[in-house]
């Protein structure tokens, strides 16, 4: 088992999250060895055996674990898709602050008032949406780190996105061959 840390300046629901993401993956897959990249948030515990864990992805080797549903989706208010349609300037205001709460609700009352929407562009594949924490292999990884190389607009369109940790992953893996 092999942990990868570093520090990215990550504002909760912000795009920095999937970048910070992104980083750690390419760092990750520099071992050989690994197997699976298992992804989690600071609030996530692990809660069996270590032994326990690892059996469980033996058994289940090369097998992907990301929760994942179509978009629109009833589990998301409005059916998810509002996170997409609004510059949502979570990398820029901390909203876990009055001050940056109150500057963030301003600037999507400003986008209201205004009635802008922002649109996905026409080729854009289905949006898929889940929890940003999953476990998948090394195969799927490296795809999705070639996927971003190649197509770097595919991950810049969640760029001040709601949650693109939600989205982008989900949105990517689901239109892949995995």
């Amino acid at each position: 088992m092999l942990y990868v840390s570093w520090r990215y300046p990550v504002n909760w629901g912000g795009m920095n999250i999937v970048q910070a993401i992104l980083h750690v993956s390419r760092e990750a897959v520099k071992d050989r060895g690994l197997g699976y990249l298992h992804m989690v948030t600071g609030t996530d515990r692990i809660i069996v055996k270590p032994s326990t864990f690892r059996a469980h992805f033996e058994v289940h080797r090369g097998k992907e674990f990301l929760l994942h549903f179509a978009l629109p989706t009833r589990f998301w208010p409005n059916g998810g898709l509002d996170r997409l349609a609004h510059y949502d300037l979570l990398d820029l205001f901390d909203v876990r602050t009055e001050r940056g709460k109150k500057y963030r609700n301003l600037a999507l009352h400003i986008q209201d008032r205004l009635g802008f929407k922002r649109t996905m562009p026409k080729d854009f594949p289905p949006l898929f949406g889940g929890s940003m924490s999953w476990s998948l292999t090394r195969e799927l990884i490296e795809y999705v780190l070639r996927a971003d190389d190649d197509n770097p607009a595919f991950l810049k369109r969640f760029a001040h996105t709601h949650c693109p940790d939600e989205i982008a992953m989900q949105t990517l893996i689901m239109n892949s061959p995995f």
